[in-house]
């Protein structure tokens, strides 16, 4: 974003202050919600598994810890099941709330834009519209300020992202800065080979695609114009075999976009569960082999 269409856009956003600083204080609370809910699943593995995390698993946990206690039920179970659920509902209706005051800042904010500009038009002078000024009038009328809806869309769900992540460092700092930082590394070793593997794929398939777009360009116009001579020369089946070639490479790139896209998301689940794999197996020699104790021993490594 230059430094243009960040004033223009703080201009916007200074007209509606106070509905920005609700919207920034639901996607506080939204994200909290988020950790509060991860967090709430701890007691209530722990005591399914029938380990207890009193006095383990850092502040947080402890708070979680003690609302349940709070809870006039006597099963253990019911009772953690009851705060998740509880915390659950909290986010779901929390979500949607943050999606209604998005929706509704973002098309007043677009609404009042068209409002302010149709009415500097309907206010101009006539010499303002014979003269040649060099701009498109029907698109900043229409198109641009749909683009600063899709800014306005954009940019709460960013901040979201980025509070959500604090939130959830700050829960797993709580509970084990150790593990916090061997997931740091692993997610930032993850992503560096991601960029660095994506960054050579997305260029040559981006490459590949806009070079077969300006060729399919090309040999389009080329048949269109010389229909004429194609048609008297019977070179149909040449020129149409031309355009099928790169329409077929077109597929295939466009296939291998769409499978490189989704390349990340498989591997990242494949080392989470090859690495819970390896944790099983390592608490399961710690349990002695047995496998009636395996939870609860990795329930109380997780939460010392």
């Amino acid at each position: 974003m230059t430094a243009r269409s960040f004033e223009a856009l703080r201009f916007f956003l200074r007209r509606r202050t106070a509905l920005i600083a609700i919207l920034l204080i639901v996607l506080v609370v939204s994200a909290g919600l988020e950790g509060l809910t991860a967090g709430a699943l701890f007691p209530f593995v722990g005591a399914i598994v029938g380990q207890s995390i009193e006095n383990r698993g850092g502040p947080i946990l402890q708070l979680l810890t003690r609302a349940v206690a709070w809870i006039p039920v006597q099963d253990r179970v019911v009772a953690t099941m009851l705060l998740l659920l509880t915390c659950v509902v909290l986010k779901g209706i929390t979500v949607l709330v943050r999606e209604a005051l998005i929706a509704f800042a973002g098309a007043r904010i677009v609404h009042e834009a068209k409002q302010a500009l149709l009415a500097r038009l309907a206010t101009a002078p006539y010499t303002f519209f014979v003269r040649p000024t060099g701009k498109d009038l029907t698109y900043q009328l229409t198109i641009a300020p749909q683009s600063l809806g899709a800014i306005l869309l954009l940019l709460p769900y960013i901040a979201m992202q980025a509070f959500t992540m604090a939130v959830i460092v700050v829960l797993l700092f709580s509970m084990d800065w150790h593990l916090t930082v061997l997931i740091s590394l692993a997610g930032m070793a993850a992503y560096g080979l991601i960029k660095l593997v994506s960054r050579r794929v997305s260029y040559a398939i981006g490459k590949g695609q806009a070079e077969l777009m300006l060729a399919e360009h090309g040999f389009a116009r080329e048949f269109l114009l010389g229909i004429r001579d194609i048609i008297l020369n019977r070179a149909t089946v040449f020129w149409t075999g031309r355009l099928e070639a790169a329409s077929d490479r077109s597929r295939r790139l466009y296939v291998s976009d769409l499978v490189w896209q989704a390349v990340p998301g498989v591997l990242i689940e494949v080392l989470f569960f090859a690495g819970l794999s390896a944790l099983v197996v390592y608490y399961r020699l710690q349990a002695g082999g047995s496998s009636g104790t395996l939870l609860p021993v990795m329930a109380a490594r997780c939460t010392d």
